[in-house]
């Protein structure tokens, strides 16, 4: 799939931006045409076409996968990522996409530096 052809929903992005803001360090960029925030120098949440992508903790991710509309995320049709869940605003996991930011955030931050 061609990235730059992919629409990523306002309203989804707005979402994320709101929880965002309250953080200083958390930075928006692109990234494969898709935006995406950062922490540090890691990925932690982006908006892929009608979907939010957060990187949680493996055991919030498989917990998170019983919840209705939620899915690990791969994204272009690759195979999925690693503790990336994904999921869209008519998802109950939507109303906690706060709790689930600030999740991301913590688990993110905490992961060793790369060198």
């Amino acid at each position: 799939m061609d990235a730059s052809r992919l629409e990523h929903s306002a309203a989804l992005l707005v979402a994320l931006r709101v929880a965002a803001c309250r953080h200083d360090r958390i930075v928006e960029r692109k990234v494969f045409g898709c935006p995406s925030f950062f922490v540090g120098q890691r990925m932690m949440a982006c908006v892929y076409g009608e979907q939010i992508a957060l990187k949680l903790p493996q055991l919030a991710v498989t917990a998170l996968l019983e919840t209705h509309g939620c899915t690990v995320f791969q994204p272009f049709g690759r195979r999925p990522m690693p503790r990336w869940l994904a999921f869209g605003a008519d998802s109950p996991a939507f109303a906690s996409l706060e709790d689930l930011f600030e999740e991301s955030l913590s688990f993110v931050s905490e992961l060793p530096t790369k060198e």
